[in-house]
């Protein structure tokens, strides 16, 4: 897929509005995009062309704010600024599962790697493990102190990984519901958390408004790098500079500039 991309490069555009979440389909050259004014559509990504969309009012009107294909790509679930997740049949549009629990809004969906089972985390605070063939929910995984901005499942399944506003990651045993680590570092709200795809790796990735992303050892929980991108004016010394306001000097102060006496 890196290839096709880099030979095949293509801006996929409908009309100018918001774009929230993407998703590669796990079998065939199809990205997904979602958002609350487009609802969902389906590119084939190397031709660059709009294959269907599941509008608005196709989809009840609802506001897309992230998307996980199933891994054999026949469903589609989706995160909207509601309590209820739903799951779509990507070929026909048909809603396959509507799964109903959580008292906010839903902010990330997951799918296992089986694709028995489907996490999602809402602005309530909790995280569910959904049954999705019989739309039941297993578990309601609780701890973080705000709401929960991403999931993601360990490679084997046997884990999965939350960000949240509380500025933690916290890992859950998927097999019991239990909170087996919280992981600390980060100075501000958790985005979004992601398992290298090869276990032997053993890596987590988390990115926060701290302006950094930590990497993580999935078997010692030891942070094993912190990355953060060089700001504008990294390093700019504006010791003595004039004819700037307080507030200019704290925005470039803001943005890596420094002062030294």
């Amino acid at each position: 897929n890196d290839f096709r991309l880099k030979a095949y490069p293509q801006t996929l555009q409908t009309s100018p509005v918001f774009i929230l979440t993407v998703a590669f389909h796990p079998r065939a050259e199809i990205l997904a995009s979602g958002g609350p004014e487009i609802g969902i559509c389906f590119w084939n990504y190397r031709l660059g062309k709009l294959l269907r969309q599941f509008d608005n009012s196709q989809l009840g009107d609802i506001k897309v704010v992230d998307l996980a294909f199933h891994p054999t790509g026949q469903w589609i679930a989706s995160a909207c600024h509601e309590p209820d997740i739903q799951v779509w049949d990507v070929e026909t549009g048909q809603c396959y599962r509507t799964l109903q629990g959580h008292t906010s809004q839903n902010w990330t969906v997951t799918f296992h790697p089986q694709g028995d089972l489907l996490a999602s985390g809402s602005e309530d605070n909790s995280i569910r493990i959904w049954q999705i063939h019989i739309g039941e929910c297993l578990y309601v995984l609780s701890g973080h102190t705000a709401c929960i901005t991403g999931t993601a499942f360990s490679p084997d399944g046997a884990y999965l990984a939350s960000s949240s506003k509380d500025a933690t990651v916290r890992i859950w045993d998927v097999a019991t519901g239990a909170c087996v680590r919280t992981l600390t570092g980060h100075t501000d709200l958790v985005n979004f958390v992601v398992y290298h795809p090869d276990p032997q790796r053993r890596l987590l990735a988390s990115c926060s408004h701290d302006e950094t992303i930590r990497l993580w050892d999935t078997e010692t929980w030891e942070c094993l790098k912190v990355l953060r991108p060089q700001q504008v004016y990294e390093d700019m010394n504006i010791t003595g500079a004039t004819g700037l306001s307080s507030a200019q000097l704290a925005t470039l102060k803001t943005l890596g500039a420094i002062t030294q006496k």
